[in-house]
């Protein structure tokens, strides 16, 4: 394995941004989570804080990582920079900069977006600016080259019925919504 320590700048430069996009996550997700929750005198503002920080934390840690499997490999083409890794790994800086940048906008005016796909949204444009849209797996395909619709962007598990990245985008706030209303008729 080649090392590449003249790329450290991009390893600094990195880091710093994903915190401010963990900074950004906590800030804007934190909110959407727990401020009804607040301001309602439920909790106190620490009691939020403690609870989000631990929630939080045990998430990314338990079961962040299928998600972040998912951002990282199945949505570019990695195998396309084998020999370029430098490549990727700049377009991974720009990637996770495009996505802090965003959220810090975003949380800054009160936007309650989503932070996960800023962090996809930010892949799928690097994806994009260095290999083109063909660079994306937009759907997957088995070795014998019929459809499979369990791989890239458009993926759907029918076995499970869940969806995953872009029909999440469409469906998510629409089943949240139904949720919220049928969650609320029911307690009032």
């Amino acid at each position: 394995m080649a090392v590449f320590s003249q790329y450290d700048y991009l390893f600094a430069v990195g880091t710093i941004f994903a915190f401010l996009d963990a900074w950004n996550i906590g800030a804007n997700d934190v909110a959407n989570s727990w401020a009804s929750s607040v301001s309602s005198r439920s909790i106190s503002y620490l009691q939020a804080m403690v609870g989000a920080s631990i929630m939080e934390f045990t998430g990314a840690l338990g079961v962040g990582g299928r998600v972040a499997d998912t951002i990282r490999t199945k949505i570019v083409d990695v195998d396309a920079f084998e020999d370029s890794p430098a490549l990727l790994m700049l377009g991974m800086v720009c990637a996770v900069i495009s996505s802090a940048s965003y959220l810090t906008f975003a949380t800054r005016f009160g936007f309650p977006v989503s932070t996960t796909h800023s962090i996809l949204g930010g892949v799928l444009g690097m994806g994009v600016g260095a290999l083109g849209g063909s660079g994306i797996t937009w759907v997957g395909y088995k070795e014998n080259g019929s459809l499979d619709i369990q791989q890239g962007v458009v993926q759907i598990d029918l076995t499970n019925i869940s969806t995953q990245v872009f029909l999440a985008w469409i469906i998510a706030p629409m089943l949240s919504g139904i949720f919220g209303a049928l969650i609320f008729l029911f307690t009032k």
